[in-house]
């Protein structure tokens, strides 16, 4: 029997709520000499029980991202930022790194190695988390089988240029790799973005069984779901210019709404219509501030309440296990599997060392041969060119690479899966190698064009002297 199986895979884990009071969220902006304050958020209060899955919407500018994005504490603590009230984790008070132990954020673009498979993306997470190599097996055995993957646990992640994964498999695998962690509470960020009708229904579906299942605060934003999207559901808050307009269980929307004047079409999307009246428009101005009256009239009050019995419970919230020398490795082994499966950027450095050899051997030509001061002249100029675009062999490569690394660096640094130090290390440990070996190639097609001294010892210097400045700079 495979060993992954014999071990316990916890279905359950303890139930998590997340609540905010008196929430407000103002950006100060400078205008005409004067600072004005944007209110984003306007003093409002929610709960997120567990085991259950919780929608925010609302019209554009409504709120829902800077509402998701302050409870994940990922908001930006800027001089022109105010954040006041609380923000509580089974009436706890937490942090970006106490986040990070306790949930999971899945952002809106799927941030993800295009030369990586699925398997190998979730097994990084599950070898910084873990240290037992069957707990490690285990929880990328659970997350591949919870959310569908085990068809293309071994298919690329790919990219523009690389063939791999549909859209629906990136958002699974961006789902796995926060569900590998075990946490307690899951954000996502418009799961259902640049997903098709069908597509979107499963995602939202898996998430709803996550959260039966496993009692899992589910909490997502999302922009005009289906019918049939709108169904799995159980908790709505809908947003209007910073403030609550609804809070509370689906199955009551319609009847609260029709309480205070709103009654919706037979034929209509609930959603779409009550969205539509909250659209920032002169002609609904004041429908939306019936629909302010009418929340802090019947709502508020309960909300306040039921925020009053959340009793205090301890967080479980494990650090993570690997220590500096395991970080550096597991970045290490990513990125040597990167550079091997990655043939278009190793091609194009040797293309390039190349191509800049012959351009510069090419331009000075024999310099070293001529007599005099012009002779002189010419062999500075191409020993300059050649340290220089040696130089620039070495760093363009790392330019590029650098934006598509970078989101990728920021999404787990923030989740607390390694130290910058140990990215640090990691990624030099695999650059130093090609800072030395492409430079090389193109010094010494220029060297010989040159004809510069052909005494080895000349050679060797010049090389050191070069990777000397590579390194440094």
């Amino acid at each position: 029997m495979n060993k992954a199986q014999i071990v316990p895979q916890k279905e359950q884990i303890n139930g998590l709520t997340l609540s905010f009071k008196n929430l407000n969220y103002i950006v100060n902006q400078d205008k005409n000499n004067q600072t004005q304050g944007r209110i984003i958020l306007n003093n409002i209060s929610g709960i997120c029980p567990p085991g259950k899955v919780t929608a925010i919407l609302g019209a554009s500018g409504a709120g829902k991202t800077s509402l998701l994005n302050i409870l994940a504490q990922r908001i930006s603590t800027k001089s022109n930022v105010q954040i006041t009230g609380d923000i509580l984790a089974n009436g706890n008070h937490y942090d970006s790194e106490k986040f990070a132990r306790f949930s999971g954020y899945v952002m809106q673009n799927d941030i993800l190695f295009a030369t990586l498979t699925v398997k190998e993306t979730l097994e990084f997470v599950a070898n910084l988390k873990y240290t037992n190599e069957n707990e490690k097996i285990s929880r990328v055995n659970y997350a591949l089988k919870t959310l569908k993957l085990e068809k293309c646990q071994n298919t690329l992640i790919g990219n523009e240029l690389l063939k791999g994964i549909s859209g629906g498999e990136r958002k699974r695998t961006s789902i796995g790799v926060e569900l590998v962690r075990d946490p307690q509470c899951i954000l996502l960020d418009e799961p259902t973005s640049g997903l098709d009708s069908f597509t979107a229904f499963v995602i939202i579906n898996l998430l709803k069984k996550l959260s039966v299942v496993s009692k899992r605060t589910i909490i997502f934003t999302i922009h005009q779901p289906s019918s049939d999207i709108y169904l799995l559901f159980d908790q709505i808050f809908l947003l209007a210019k910073g403030r609550f307009v609804y809070q509370g269980p689906k199955e009551k929307m319609i009847d609260y709404f029709q309480s205070i004047g709103f009654e919706c079409p037979k034929k209509a999307n609930p959603l779409d219509y009550f969205i539509s009246i909250m659209q920032n428009e002169e002609n609904r101005q004041s429908d939306i501030q019936n629909l302010f009256k009418g929340y802090d009239n019947q709502i508020q009050s309960q909300i306040d309440e039921q925020l009053s019995r959340i009793q205090l419970k301890n967080i479980e919230n494990e650090e993570f296990q690997a220590n500096f020398q395991q970080q550096v490795v597991q970045i290490l082994k990513r990125g040597i599997l990167n550079v091997k499966r990655d043939k278009i950027l190793v091609r194009s450095r040797i293309v390039m060392a190349v191509f800049l050899g012959l351009l510069v051997g090419g331009i000075f030509w024999g310099a070293a041969n001529e007599p005099g001061f012009k002779g002189t002249q010419s062999t500075t100029g191409g020993l300059f060119f050649l340290v220089m675009s040696s130089f620039m062999t070495a760093l363009n490569p790392v330019i590029v690479q650098f934006p598509q690394e970078r989101d990728v660096f920021l999404r787990e640094e923030n989740s607390k899966l390694y130290s910058t130090f140990a990215y640090f290390v990691g990624k030099s440990s695999i650059e130093i190698p090609f800072l030395i070996i492409f430079p090389i190639i193109q010094q010494l097609i220029c060297y010989w064009m040159i004809d510069l001294n052909d005494q080895t010892a000349s050679i060797v210097l010049i090389n050191i002297l070069d990777q000397v400045e590579i390194v440094w700079d």
